[in-house]
C-alpha cells in the first residue's frame, strides 16, 4: 500500500496477525476504511485470501532502538483509531511508539489508541473485574503507560475462532490426571467479538480505561473435557501414554465429593467478570461455546 500521513483512515491495525482476519471482515462489514501493517509488508500466511493487499503496509516497531526511523512512521496513514495488536513490555516502549506516530501525523485528527493485552495479569483464585488489582509485570507496565496517555487497554481472555479451537487444547495442557486436576475455569473470547469490540470502541471511545474482555461465560475445564473425551482419546497416545479422560474425571469427581458437572464457581479458582466492558460499549458478545455457531462463517 502506497500511503503517507496525508491520507486518512478510520482504523489503523498495527500488526496484522490472527486477530486482524476478524477485524478486516468486521471493518468491511461496517464500511470503515482501514490499513494494516506487517513486519514484511506481506499477508500473514494464515490470512491469505482475506485481505486486499493494497491495504497492507510494511512497518516494524523496534522498542529497543534509541533512534526511530521517522520515515517509517510518516508513510503510515493518519487514523482516527490505532490498534496495537502486538505485546509491548516495560516502560518507555509505548511512549516511543505513540509519540513518534503523533510527531509525524500532527494535524486536526486526534488518534485514539487501543492496545491488546492479556487477562493473565489478573492472578489469584477469586473474582476479578476491570477494577481489580493486577500483577505489576512488564506487560502491565507498558499498558499502564498507554492508559496514562489516554489510550484504552483490552485485556483479552483465551482467544478462539477459525483454526484456534479449545477442543484441541486439552491434549497439550492436560496430559495426565494430575494436570487435569489443576484445571479450573476457562475464559474465552472469539475473534469475531474482539473485532466487534474494537469497532464499538472506535465509535464510542473510552479513554484511560483498562477493560477485561471475555464472552461473559465461565467454563469448567472438567465439564468441557468430559464432553470431548471420546474424540480426544481417539487421537491416540500423548507422549506414550493413552489418555483416559472419562476415567480421570470420574475419579476426580469421587475424590472431591462432587454432585455434578460443571462445578460450582467457588471451586474453579480465578473468575473473570467482563460485564462492565460490554455495557460500556453498548453491545454484547455474539459467540460462545454454549452457542455453537459455526466457525465456517469466518473461514474464508
Amino acid at each position: 500500500m502506497s500511503s503517507a500521513s496525508g491520507s486518512l483512515v478510520d482504523v489503523l491495525v498495527l500488526g496484522a496477525g490472527w486477530t486482524s482476519k476478524f477485524l478486516v471482515q468486521q471493518l468491511e462489514q461496517e464500511k470503515l476504511s482501514y490499513a494494516l501493517t506487517t513486519t514484511s509488508g506481506n499477508i500473514h500466511k494464515t490470512c491469505e485470501g482475506r485481505y486486499d493487499s493494497s491495504k497492507i503496509m510494511k512497518f516494524w516497531f523496534d522498542p529497543e532502538a534509541e533512534t526511530q526511523d521517522e520515515q517509517q512512521y510518516a508513510q503510515l496513514p493518519t487514523a482516527h483509531t490505532a490498534i496495537v495488536t502486538f505485546a509491548l513490555y516495560g516502560s518507555g516502549k509505548v511512549q516511543k511508539l505513540v509519540e513518534m506516530y503523533s510527531k509525524t501525523h500532527a494535524g486536526h485528527v486526534l488518534t485514539n489508541w487501543i492496545q491488546f493485552g492479556s487477562s493473565g495479569i489478573y492472578r489469584g483464585d477469586y473474582c476479578h473485574n476491570h477494577e481489580s488489582a493486577y500483577e505489576n509485570i512488564p506487560r502491565a507496565v507498558a499498558e499502564d503507560e498507554l492508559l496514562a496517555m489516554g489510550g484504552t487497554v483490552l485485556n483479552l481472555s483465551g482467544l478462539w475462532g477459525d483454526e484456534r479451537l479449545p477442543k484441541n487444547w486439552p491434549r497439550r495442557i492436560a496430559k495426565s490426571k494430575e494436570q487435569l486436576k489443576s484445571k479450573g475455569a476457562l475464559h474465552l473470547i472469539h475473534g469475531e467479538d474482539i473485532a466487534r469490540a474494537c469497532v464499538a470502541l472506535h465509535r464510542r471511545f473510552s479513554p484511560g480505561n483498562r477493560w477485561l474482555v471475555t464472552d461473559r461465560h465461565v467454563y469448567d475445564w472438567w465439564d468441557l473435557i468430559d464432553g470431548w473425551a471420546e474424540e480426544l482419546e481417539k487421537e491416540g497416545d500423548i507422549e506414550g501414554v493413552k489418555p483416559d479422560y472419562k476415567a480421570w474425571i470420574d475419579e476426580l469427581i469421587t475424590e472431591q465429593n462432587l454432585l455434578a458437572l460443571p462445578r460450582d464457581l467457588s471451586k474453579l479458582g480465578r473468575i473473570l467478570d467482563s460485564n462492565k466492558f460490554w455495557k460500556e460499549v453498548g453491545i454484547l458478545p455474539r459467540r460462545s461455546l454454549k452457542r455453537q455457531l459455526k466457525d465456517d462463517d469466518w473461514s474464508s
